[in-house]
């Protein structure tokens, strides 16, 4: 449809060159017979002058046209208004033709004069309404085609007469797949589906799970010891947390010292079992009466320092240790004027402990 239309627009374009010029022509020479006669139409300058003009105004305008793009006499508004100006002047001049020329060169005497005016009037006549006719056609269907799209684009008007896409957009788009065909039927029943409920609480559980995985783990750091300032009471913390120390066997009747009696020591253990802690070493032995206690703490750490180790006590597993030299007491080396008495009262204190290997490692 948009192609007919451009077709039919030059056809008219064509067919109105056309018409002025055999209008201008005929108008021409229907004046020269006219003047032979001795009658002067203003008619025939009148169409003259319309044919002229369509002439120079189509031609520059077809070619403005045709080598630019929205140009403004291509616009669809310009264009209807040239249209409908030319078609009221031919409408008019063919109209002025008829009522006029027939009378004055159809007439037997023109006949006798100029046997040939009645024919040049009967051209000029023809044209006249071929072009107005043309002039009227295009304008009708150039309006209808402008009123018929401003339902789909209200700018038509500014648009080009030549590029505009008439008829393309009312054109129905390529449809797809063709649906299939409802028709009504009662819905099935919908079925039972099983739902699948979360407990309420387990979020609960699982925070609590979280927190007991976490305690745990907090457990399992083994805690550090806190370490004094003093440097003798650091060593019998680090001796009583590295070894394990078991309650001392009473003294037997035959000992006739304190400190011959023999110590009941294990080894030292690889690694420090949980249970392990600090006791101090006042808490394992009983309040004894005046002047039967035993020696202040500074001289039984030097003298154990000063003496060899004790003899061996029997491990927790029953093997036996290799005997050791005995620790001289400190009553004993002190002492000038002879043995000390023995002690009527079974002792409950433990053996001194076994310093040398602590010295050797801590005393550097």
């Amino acid at each position: 449809m948009a192609n007919s239309l451009s077709a039919y627009r030059y056809f008219s374009f064509a067919l109105f060159i056309l018409c002025n010029a055999v209008v201008c022509c005929v108008s021409v020479w229907n004046l020269a017979l006219a003047q032979q006669i001795g009658w002067n139409p203003l008619i025939d300058v009148y169409m003259i002058t319309i044919g002229a003009l369509g002439i120079l105004f189509i031609f520059p305008v077809m070619c403005i046209d045709l080598l630019r793009k929205n140009s403004l006499v291509g616009r669809v508004w310009f264009e209807c208004i040239w249209v409908g100006v030319f078609w009221i002047l031919q409408l008019a001049g063919a109209a002025a033709i008829t009522a006029i020329l027939p009378n004055l060169l159809c007439s037997v005497e023109a006949d006798i004069f100029q046997p040939s005016s009645c024919i040049s009037t009967k051209v000029l006549l023809a044209f006249a309404w071929l072009g107005a006719i043309n002039l009227l056609v295009y304008f009708c269907v150039l309006m209808a085609t402008v009123i018929i799209h401003m339902k789909d684009d209200s700018q038509v008007w500014s648009g080009n007469t030549r590029m505009y896409p008439w008829y393309k957009v009312r054109e129905a788009l390529p449809s797809g797949r063709p649906e299939p065909l409802r028709t009504w039927s009662k819905p099935p029943a919908a079925a039972a589906t099983p739902q699948i409920r979360l407990p309420s609480d387990l979020s609960r559980r699982s925070s609590t799970r979280s927190s007991m995985f976490d305690n745990e783990k907090l457990s399992a750091v083994p805690k550090k010891t806190p370490m004094t300032s003093n440097k003798s009471a650091r060593i019998l913390q680090s001796a009583w947390i590295s070894a394990t120390v078991t309650p001392a066997s009473p003294p037997s009747d035959g000992s006739s010292e304190y400190g011959t009696s023999s110590s009941d020591l294990t080894s030292t253990p690889t690694g420090i079992p949980p249970s392990a802690m600090y006791i101090p070493y006042s808490s394992t032995i009983k309040p004894s009466p005046l002047g039967t206690g035993p020696p202040p703490r500074s001289s039984s750490l030097s003298a154990t320092f000063g003496g060899a180790p004790p003899s061996a006590a029997p491990s927790r597993k029953g093997s036996a240790m290799p005997p050791s030299p005995l620790v001289p007491s400190v009553g004993q080396k002190n002492s000038s004027s002879g043995p000390r008495p023995k002690s009527k009262r079974k002792s409950t204190r433990p053996p001194p402990l076994d310093m040398t290997r602590l010295h050797s490692a801590y005393g550097r």
